[in-house]
């Protein structure tokens, strides 16, 4: 959503994310303003499993690329809060990438909640922090923590870890990841994702 080029008018992009509480659509676009600056819009068409009222929201987006080794993107999430039943209030999450050497990708993504809600155990701070190895180019690992985050099968956030394995062929992206959770209800999960670039 966040990196578009100067050559075209825009970039855009559909995506889909089903979750045991809710499905939801993502419509998104984003446009490159300088050389190093793009900025984003997206909205959410969320379908909450309890009920069949469909809920819209939005999120807003800029991201720069500094220099060959930082890049870093800010983006404020849920700005309507149409789906608090769903802990989704509105979240500022600034998120960084260090790129070293080409070698040894580092991330780190600090976010604010700006009214936490207290039955989904939220606090106002929290973040996600990972590591990525890249092999020929097309396969890669990663390892991660994430603090106060939201967990999004037992509805609530949390703490854990994560591990996962990509792939990233010219025109397709397959991911898997596993994730643990270590604080409220302990509990992990499988996550699939796949995408298609054209």
């Amino acid at each position: 959503m966040v990196d578009g080029t100067k050559e075209a008018l825009f970039q855009a992009g559909v995506g889909y994310t089903k979750r045991d509480d809710a499905r939801f659509l993502h419509l998104v676009a984003s446009k490159s303003l300088l050389e190093r600056l793009s900025i984003g819009m997206g909205t959410k068409v969320i379908f909450p499993q309890a009920n069949r009222t469909r809920l819209l929201d939005t999120y807003l987006s800029a991201s720069l690329l500094a220099s060959s080794w930082f890049q870093a993107s800010l983006i404020a999430d849920n700005l309507f809060q149409s789906a608090l039943s769903l802990g989704l209030n509105r979240q500022y999450t600034l998120g960084t990438k260090f790129n070293v050497m080409t070698i040894i990708f580092l991330y780190l993504d600090p976010h604010w909640i700006s009214q936490p809600l207290p039955e989904f155990n939220q606090k106002n701070f929290g973040y996600q922090a990972g590591i990525e190895f890249p092999f020929m180019e097309q396969l890669f690992l990663r390892a991660g923590k994430f603090h106060n985050s939201t967990i999004p099968y037992q509805g609530q956030s949390g703490d854990g870890y994560g591990v996962g394995v990509g792939w990233l062929a010219p025109k397709l992206l397959l991911e898997y990841s596993l994730s643990q959770v270590t604080s409220g209800i302990l509990g992990y999960s499988h996550t699939f994702g796949i995408g298609i670039y054209f």
